[in-house]
């Protein structure tokens, strides 16, 4: 629904003005899901004034409670982000992140998904309690470019659909003419006539890499217990700590340097298209050793307003990031030169967080957490990628290549649902035959952990093999009949049962005791809880490896899920960790918390991703071994787990930035509103698709999206060997190829055009309709 306020008065803004107020909206503006109101504003002669948009805003809640992402700002059709770049802030009444809980950032602003919301019952009792910081209802934003001056200007709020129903209320809507707004931060970071680059060694063991007159100098430091850091790169003197270079072959160097706890070898080479790093740890004590490091690599003389962190340029977003999926940064330096980073070993891409600080200029990675047993090395691996481009989607497909990920061949869409809804003895096979037809799912998927859909609240939900434990007697029995009657009505459809195995839910005692090795424990010993909404009781937290006791029994979960439940297969969720990192319960021999004044290791901890990442590449190799299917949450945070071809996707639905985590697998999310052609061109823009499509509704294009082998990710489109999906219009093709193909064509309203015949042989011309989507299929996919 739209709705206009119309502001009839011209306002003739002069230099001199100041702070000038107009009102747009005073009183509350209820918002429902999916709905919007415009406002319209007549701007005249503004001179040198900054157009400050004011407001507040609220997601209408019986009590207080958290936020999420649920308003979209445009002006004139453009989005209105919190910043102009990494450089410039939009928001001028708060910080664009705040503090929030344990250490971590909230940001008030999400590429993708839009502004921030607070859950609240008023504009007055959201508080410091709710941890948000300053003014959490307002909103104070300089749009100045965005207006055109002497012409009507429309500003549109819009209520994203997400996963609460409640309405969005605003007021106190304004401009406000100022003197003074966001202070534009200039840059020259761009390098124009790039032809090549050059790679060298220092003899301080820095990494050089030369491009247009400027160098970009990486220096590592690593930490000694009691001492402090030791650094390749270091400007002063370390008696200490000698650094000693060679270079046994043309684009090949190495640098040996050792303290008393620990030797380092590394190992630079340079090839056409990278520069691979080795940095090996040596532990010359008699107990385990932690040593903090930290790489920088220098940007140049002057402030960067852009770099890609994890697959995202949002310049909102927090400059330090810890996501393991996308474990990459690439700067862009205009359109000729770019450099990439991209971390390599399975240890540092789970302990590591990415950084990037615009105005020093620089970027790196930092681990605070590696720990070497006595007598042991550990190796930390990386590359460096000076591109002669500043196109991410360049890099990411080159880093896709080297990693070897473009194999992985994905049947879709699938359709997420509860066994209860389709487990009555009588259900209409011939009615589910044709919904599942109309969809095109492949798939069937239970999700969301087991529970039930009736019941007074805090109820049961099940995980781990707490599903086999009575309050689950009743699902089970349904389960097994959902499953009977999807067969029924098509016996090629893949039925997947949920699944997650780092909590065990319900538990009884004696289960707890039983699982002692396998709980995720705090530094006391006790096993940790997780809580979640008062909607459902808590669930302990565990682990699976090879060895332990909840690993063995998980594993018999599955056979009896395939084999007296009929499933075809497990989906996985949260296929990493659970809701911590680490666990006191087990050392896998990496991990470690270091004192950052002393240095030295004051406990020993296991990562819950790499004690666990052995069993869960056997339970992938079980379930294949058995002819089923395997389909998880999560993208991969270790290399072998990168290189086992099965399906995984993010959820994307409140955070559209996680896209980016996909890049280095199957560029699979999971989200709202798949019939809503805004949100599917969301996706293609960070180069993903949706892969959920509800039973019982029309597959659209989301049903021609699969079967899908990818091989090129960009902004707006994606190459597969089957098929290209686009959603801006352009010149495409399968590189080498002549192809015969068929082009359909969704317009905004996902409208089905008429389809036609082509003979895709070079770059073909590919006309998408305003605000649609199109595919091209190979009329027989290979």
């Amino acid at each position: 629904m739209f709705v206009i306020a119309l502001l009839a008065t011209l306002i003739c803004a002069a230099p001199s003005l100041q702070a000038q107020t107009i009102p747009l909206q005073v009183e509350p503006h209820v918002l429902q899901p999916g709905e919007e109101v415009s406002y319209q504003w007549p701007a005249g002669d503004l001179g040198e004034q900054h157009v400050l948009l004011d407001f507040e805003a609220r997601m209408d809640s019986e009590e207080l409670g958290g936020s999420m992402f649920y308003l979209d700002l445009t002006v004139n059709g453009e989005t209105v982000a919190a910043a102009v770049d990494a450089l410039t802030d939009r928001l001028l009444n708060k910080p664009v992140s705040v503090p929030w809980r344990e250490g971590t950032m909230l940001s008030w602003y999400s590429a993708g998904s839009g502004w921030r919301i607070v859950y609240a019952p008023d504009f007055t009792s959201f508080g410091d309690a709710q941890g948000h910081g300053p003014e959490p209802y307002r909103f104070l934003v300089d749009v100045t470019e965005l207006i055109e001056p002497g012409a009507t200007n429309t500003i549109t709020f819009h209520r994203r659909v997400g996963v609460t129903p409640r309405p969005m209320v605003i007021r106190n809507v304004s401009i406000q003419l100022a003197d003074e707004g966001a202070p534009l931060t200039a840059s020259e970071h761009e390098l124009p006539g790039v032809t090549g680059w050059n790679a060298q060694l220092r003899e301080d063991g820095a990494i050089v890499i030369e491009a247009g007159g400027t160098d970009f100098v990486c220096t590592s430091r690593f930490s000694e217990p009691r001492v402090g850091y030791h650094a390749l790169g270091s400007d002063g003197a370390d008696d200490d700590f000698s650094v000693a270079v060679s270079q046994p072959q043309e684009r090949r160097w190495l640098a040996e340097a050792q303290c008393s706890a620990w030797s380092l070898l590394r190992t630079v080479e340079a090839t056409d298209d990278r520069v691979t790093v080795s940095d090996r740890l040596t532990n010359l004590g008699d107990r385990p050793v932690g040593v903090m490091h930290r790489m920088d690599l220098s940007l140049g003389e002057h402030p960067v307003p852009v770099a890609w962190l994890q697959g995202a340029s949002d310049p909102a977003r927090l400059q330090v990031a810890e996501i393991r999926g996308n474990p990459t940064i690439f700067v862009p330096f205009g359109s000729q030169f770019g450099i990439g980073l991209a971390i390599e070993d399975d240890v540092t891409r789970n302990h590591a967080s990415l950084h990037f600080e615009p105005r020093s200029p620089l970027v790196g990675f930092a681990d605070e957490r590696l720990a070497i047993a006595p007598g042991e090395s550990y190796e930390i691996r990386w590359s460096l990628y000076p591109s002669l481009h500043g196109d991410y989607w360049r890099f990411i497909n080159q880093v896709r290549a080297d990693w070897q990920v473009n194999d992985i061949t994905v049947n879709g869409p699938w359709g997420f649902i509860q066994p209860e809804k389709f487990a009555g003895p009588n259900t209409d096979s011939e009615a589910l035959r044709e919904q599942l037809a109309r969809g095109g799912q492949h798939g069937i998927l239970t999700g969301g952990g087991w529970n039930y859909a009736k019941g007074e609240p805090p109820k049961w939900i099940g995980f781990g093999v707490g599903v086999l434990n009575e309050p689950f007697d009743d699902y089970r029995q349904s389960l097994k009949q959902c499953i009977a009657n999807f067969k029924a009505a098509d016996p090629e459809v893949e039925f997947l049962v949920y699944q997650h195995c780092f909590y065990n839910s319900p538990q009884t005692e004696e289960q707890k005791q039983r699982f002692a090795d396998s709980w995720v424990t705090d530094e006391a010993g006790e096993q940790l809880i997780h809580g979640w909404s008062s909607a459902y009781k808590s669930s302990p937290m565990v682990y699976p490896t090879l060895t332990n006791t909840f690993g063995s029994e998980f594993m018999d979960l599955i056979d009896l899920l395939m084999d007296e439940f009929g499933a075809d297969g497990i989906y996985q969720d949260e296929s990493n960790n659970p809701a911590v990192s680490y666990t006191y319960n087990e050392w896998e021999g990496h991990s470690a918390v270091i004192d950052p004044e002393t240095f030295e290791i004051t406990s020993l901890i296991g990562n819950i991703t790499l004690l666990s990442s052995p069993f869960r590449q056997a339970m992938h190799e079980h379930i294949i071994g058995r002819g089923g299917m395997h389909v998880a949450n999560g993208a991969p945070n270790v290399m072998a787990e990168n290189q086992q071809p099965f399906p995984r996707f993010v959820e994307a639905q409140n955070y559209a930035l996680r896209a980016g985590e996909t890049h280095l697998y199957t560029p699979l999310v999971w989200d709202f509103g798949n019939y809503d052609a805004a949100r599917l061109r969301r996706n293609l823009s960070m180069g993903t698709i949706p892969v959920r499509l509800n039973v019982s509704v029309d597959g659209g294009p989301v049903a021609h999206f699969y079967p899908l082998t990818t091989l090129e990710l960009h902004e707006g489109w994606i190459l597969a060997r089957e098929r290209i999906i686009i959603s801006e219009s352009g010149e495409y093709c399968w590189p080498g190829e002549s192809v015969a193909a068929r082009l359909l064509a969704w317009d905004a309203d996902l409208v089905e055009q008429p389809s036609r015949e082509v003979m895709v042989d070079g770059p073909t011309r590919v006309d998408v309709p305003p605000g649609g989507i199109a595919v091209i299929e190979r009329v027989a996919p290979r």
